[in-house]
């Protein structure tokens, strides 16, 4: 008896627990109908009214035109891209093109592929390796680089630098195309080693002066992350060319002030990279869910509220990384603000309202290297203006007499650079990928010497 009785009280327990259990799911399934989703933050709200795009004299035009086929116009193209985008986002689509469409106003598609794969050294990544420079130079000197294709996009580069200004379309979502940036690094790259190859030094640093003084505007004036990124690997090929002139050319002292007359440390403007992130806030808006929701189970995005969920990341992610960006390099430094930033769930609002949102949000983001990679490529630029100052040394100075005296100092502590006589190569320690180092890692150093081949 008293252990049916036990059974018994053991079953309606069960039961109880049960129907807890089923009155709690439907409960966080209820508050977190649309009808209880918060209102946007008003920072957010104020993100949707975009900006026009002016169309004339811009080189963002261009460069979405710019892997379009031999006999359209670049600027042509990257218009109709951009009107057929906005027609899109006032109708409520999604702001994208199909692939079908991309083609016919590209006149084709995969039109650079070929080249691309036929220059293998076009995969070295300058950040990572010291020799890119080098294995380009040579390789560029077995290839044929007169076909008519690449005829057409050196001619478009060229023109692409002439352009006064860089403005991004704000009409934008994560669905939208970027201009064909990796093509058109490579075709920067070619050009500046067709012209170490063939033409005299003063025109070959004329031709990086121009290089570099254009992705310096794509830095300043985009606003999108992925320009801004780019930007700075476009400028750090430009540092790769440059160091390999001074390691393998004799350069006069004309040839050094003419280096000194483009080549100049990031102004803080330049630096500040906080458009990029409200840009990426503004993209996440256009895109008809957060982001962050569009990965996540049905089962989290049926417990998740888009507006508390696109709020909560502005507060714990943007509004953070806002402050972050504007730092200086020895400020990012001494705050530790390259450290990941931790989202930590709270208990109010009630722990079940948005928890797909804040489950989702908790699984963390990367957004705190890219103010990093900003002053690391800055150090960089301090190096090569370095190893400009140690080229040019007495002969009776020693290398690291240069170095404790230059006023080209490590951006973050402001110590003088380090110098391994062995390995011959002036360098400080890179911080963009200091919690998620890659393989190989990042290389913040120069050599100021001949490389060991691999």
């Amino acid at each position: 008896m008293t252990a049916r009785l036990a059974r018994l009280n053991l079953g309606i327990v069960f039961k109880a627990l049960i129907s807890g259990m089923v009155l709690l799911g439907v409960w966080a399934l209820f508050i977190n109908i649309s009808w209880f989703d918060e209102p946007l933050h008003p920072e957010l709200v104020s993100m949707r009214e975009l900006r026009s795009v002016s169309m004339e004299g811009n080189a963002y035009v261009l460069a979405l035109g710019f892997a379009a086929a031999q006999e359209r116009s670049p600027q042509l193209v990257g218009r109709k891209i951009l009107e057929v985008l906005r027609v899109k986002h006032e109708r409520g689509q999604s702001i994208a093109l199909t692939a079908q469409e991309s083609e016919a106003i590209l006149g084709g598609s995969k039109l650079d592929e070929d080249w691309q794969e036929e220059l293998k050294s076009l995969t070295c990544n300058a950040r990572r390796y010291l020799n890119c420079a080098e294995q380009l130079i040579a390789e560029m000197a077995r290839a044929d680089v007169t076909t008519p294709r690449l005829s057409a996009l050196f001619e478009r580069y060229s023109l692409l630098l002439e352009q006064p200004r860089f403005e991004e379309s704000q009409e934008r979502d994560v669905f939208s195309p970027m201009p064909p940036y990796q093509a058109l690094t490579a075709i920067g790259r070619l050009r500046l080693a067709k012209s170490y190859e063939r033409e005299s030094i003063p025109e070959f640093l004329s031709k990086a002066g121009q290089d570099f003084k254009f992705w310096l505007r794509a830095l300043r004036e985009g606003e999108t992350l992925a320009t801004k990124m780019v930007s700075l690997a476009g400028i750090q090929n430009d540092l790769d060319f440059l160091s390999t002139l001074m390691r393998h050319r004799e350069l006069t002292e004309s040839d050094h002030r003419q280096i000194q007359a483009f080549l100049r440390p990031l102004t803080r403007e330049e630096s500040n990279i906080a458009e990029a992130l409200i840009s990426e806030a503004r993209i996440a808006l256009l895109s008809g869910e957060p982001p962050i929701l569009m990965r996540a189970s049905w089962l989290m995005k049926l417990m998740s509220q888009e507006n508390a969920t696109s709020n909560e990341d502005y507060m714990v992610n943007v509004v953070p990384m806002l402050h972050r960006a504007s730092l200086s390099a020895e400020e990012y430094y001494r705050q530790k603000a390259y450290e990941p930033l931790m989202y930590q769930l709270r208990l109010f609002p009630a722990p079940l309202y948005n928890l797909g949102g804040r489950l989702a949000l908790s699984e963390g983001r990367d957004a705190a290297q890219f103010p990093a990679r900003v002053h690391d490529q800055n150090g960089r630029i301090l190096l090569v203006l370095l190893q400009s100052e140690i080229e040019r040394r007495p002969a009776s100075t020693e290398v690291s007499q240069v170095i404790n005296a230059s006023e080209y100092r490590d951006p973050y502590t402001g110590k003088p650079m380090t110098y391994d006589v062995k390995a011959q190569t002036i360098g400080f320690k890179c911080v963009h990928t200091i919690f998620h180092p890659p393989d190989p890692p990042d290389v913040c150093a120069f050599p100021i010497g001949p490389i060991e081949k691999p």
